[in-house]
């Protein structure tokens, strides 16, 4: 039997990239992505092999869509206003996908990447379901940390190249 979805786990460094301190989006609704590998087509007339056409791997992207649930007025979230004070200032957030459980657990499959927040949508049905707002989290380029890092957790933390 697969991983329940509401397992996974997504977080946002509100410390120092080398002295991470990791806080929950804990107002989140639904959460997807991951990394995308793009192909590219290297067909040319002179290389095509019997009408076939010849791909090689092209670009890679990282994405998580996740929908949040806004704090009401007498409530806060600091993973919430993070992600959206991000989106209005066009900054980045460190964030870190832990799949199937949370930080703590350890020997869990984890990926980190410094990610421009993207989207905003908010959608307020009729008929009491909350209201959310959508938004995507994308890699971002960043000097040299512009990689997502793959890794595992470890006594609360996260280990790259684990």
């Amino acid at each position: 039997m697969g991983a329940v979805g509401y397992n996974d786990r997504l977080y946002l460094n509100i410390g120092t990239f080398g002295s991470p301190t990791w806080t929950e989006i804990d107002l989140r609704k639904d959460m997807s992505g991951g990394e995308n590998v793009n192909n590219a087509d290297h067909t040319t007339a002179k290389e095509a092999r019997q009408g076939f056409t010849a791909y090689q791997y092209g670009l890679s992207e990282f994405t998580i869509s996740t929908e949040m649930i806004p704090p009401t007025a007498t409530e806060s979230s600091t993973s919430y206003e993070t992600v959206r004070d991000a989106n209005r200032n066009r900054t980045t957030v460190d964030a870190l996908w832990v799949r199937a459980g949370a930080i703590t657990t350890d020997g869990l499959d984890a990926v980190r990447a410094i990610c421009g927040v993207y989207g905003g949508e908010r959608n307020a049905p009729i008929g009491g379901d909350p209201v959310t707002e959508s938004y995507e989290l994308r890699n971002q380029q960043n000097d040299d940390l512009a990689v997502p890092t793959y890794g595992t957790t470890s006594g609360g933390a996260f280990v790259p190249g684990s």
